[in-house]
């Protein structure tokens, strides 16, 4: 059995992909949560605590950092099992009468403010899903038309300062055609660089989800015949 643990120092926005076998990763330390992918699938967030146990061996684990700080991550990574034996800690826990109203004196001091009380009340229903990713529009966050015959911005790397999500890329080629969504710090040079998603000749492919790093964009051309894109996008805070 193969057991590692290394750690991962994460810029704000960055994309690490992480060439490694194994079968389970369990997160022992993160600063913040995280986005994780395992042989670049579909991105999850994870956070200090959790474990993701797969049924095939994986090949490679992709990382995100969404915040506008850097993190720091610690996995533990088997191709066989992680258990946890810690035991947990006790303790006396004092208990008051249900009935001496002094026991919420914290709660009564707050609703003494309506607008406190309504803070207070929002910050306890506000989950963690809430606080994940703070996400912004910056200008135009939809497009859609005919396939141009040479590269069209659809994502700005100037707006893109801290990482962006491609939200939906549809593409439908005609007969003839090879066009999609591609991407880079400036406009690609030509169809066969760095594809997000591409169909030929009257072919279709979507893309959904697509996590990118900050200061990257994304462009969208053919090459021949013509066909129809559609896409959305919103950038991170």
């Amino acid at each position: 059995m193969s057991y590692t643990a290394p750690v991962y120092l994460l810029q704000p926005g960055q994309r690490e992909t992480i060439p490694v076998v194994g079968r389970e990763i369990a997160v022992i330390e993160a600063d913040k949560d995280f986005l994780i992918a395992v042989n670049s699938g579909e991105p999850h967030f994870i956070t200090a605590g959790l474990q993701l146990r797969m049924e095939n061996v994986f090949s490679n684990i992709v990382l995100r950092n969404p915040h506008a700080e850097a993190i720091t991550v610690r996995l533990g990574i088997t191709d066989g099992a992680i258990k946890d034996n810690r035991a947990s800690v006790s303790a006396t826990l004092p208990v008051r009468d249900p009935g001496d109203l002094s026991s919420f004196s914290d709660v009564i001091a707050a609703l003494a403010d309506v607008e406190a009380s309504q803070a207070a009340i929002l910050a306890m229903m506000q989950n963690a899903n809430d606080q994940r990713i703070a996400l912004k529009v910056t200008g135009q966050n939809s497009a859609s038309g005919n396939l141009p015959g040479s590269a069209v911005m659809i994502i700005d790397p100037s707006l893109n300062l801290n990482g962006a999500v491609f939200r939906h890329g549809h593409i439908v080629a005609s007969a003839g055609t090879t066009g999609g969504f591609f991407y880079g710090s400036s406009a690609p040079a030509n169809i066969n660089n760095n594809a997000l998603i591409r169909a030929t000749n009257s072919g279709v492919d979507k893309l959904s989800g697509y996590v990118l790093e900050a200061g990257k964009g994304v462009w969208v051309f053919a090459a021949g015949g013509s066909g129809y894109f559609s896409a959305s996008w919103d950038y991170l805070t």
